[in-house]
């Protein structure tokens, strides 16, 4: 099973404006009946709740995907309460060259959060992966992808008897044209989770070279890669509840199996 737990890009946000799509920023997570492990997609403030129910199941294993270093994808992990349990185990992946370094000195800096990284409980091990490795996890198989993003950032395909969904968030287009390699990965899968942050007025005017798309991008993306359901992802943290429904309706006009990711949101796999 498939769980949204944060869909929101740059930052969170709150306010009855926005209670059906939601606030938290990116985590999603990944679970099988026949594994005993969790799998996590980025570390956003959707994380937090994530990390609640993570204990009430007694999970005592999860496998954290991070997409990249940007704030609002890892900004959720010191209070993801599970690396608190000294019964817990996080394993971590990432392309970046010194994750240890980093949480140590900024993430779980003092100055930003109590808690050293070198105090947590949770017995957490860090995972090196480079654009184009396979790695199995239980009975799926994940397969990385390098995206066009400030900073570099990674796609994940995750493949489970017979089903796919890929998750890419955070790209953008180099001049409008599509990345023929991204195509080639996420070509035929059942659900693809792909970032649609702006409206086009939006990204023209100002965004461009954010390292972002935007909801009609995603939909010729999911048109000519020939994939079975579209997911926008990675909302712009100003567009309310109407602008999203707006933002659907214009992609399903070119793509019609196109859906908003929601907190909550829950797909089959």
């Amino acid at each position: 099973m498939i769980k949204f737990w944060g869909v929101r890009g740059s930052t969170p946000i709150s306010g009855p404006e926005f209670n059906t799509y939601g606030g938290h920023t990116s985590c999603v997570s990944v679970y099988t009946e026949n594994n005993p492990h969790i799998i996590i997609l980025d570390a956003g403030t959707g994380i937090v709740e994530l990390g609640q129910y993570v204990l009430d199941q007694k999970i005592r294993t999860a496998h954290l995907l991070i997409s990249h270093f940007h704030m609002d994808h890892i900004m959720g992990l010191p209070l993801f309460m599970p690396l608190h349990d000294p019964e817990f185990n996080l394993h971590i992946y990432s392309n970046h060259s010194n994750m240890s370094q980093f949480f140590a000195e900024v993430l779980f800096n003092p100055t930003l959060f109590p808690v050293k990284w070198q105090d947590v409980a949770a017995t957490v091990t860090l995972h090196q992966v480079q654009a184009g490795d396979v790695m199995t996890l239980g009975s799926i198989e994940i397969t990385t992808l390098h995206l066009n993003h400030p900073g570099g950032a990674m796609g994940y395909r995750l493949a489970h008897q017979h089903k796919t969904f890929c998750y890419l968030t955070d790209y953008e287009h180099d001049d409008g044209v599509f990345d023929q390699q991204l195509i080639h990965f996420m070509h035929n899968c059942d659900y693809a989770v792909c970032d649609a942050t702006y409206h086009d007025h939006d990204y023209s005017h100002g965004k461009k070279g954010w390292g972002h798309s935007t909801n009609i991008r995603a939909a010729q993306l999911a048109k000519e890669a020939h994939i079975n359901n579209l997911i926008l992802f990675h909302h712009w943290y100003r567009y309310d509840d109407n602008v999203l429904n707006e933002n659907v309706a214009q992609s399903q006009a070119i793509f019609k199996n196109t859906r908003a990711a929601h907190e909550g949101m829950m797909l089959a796999f």
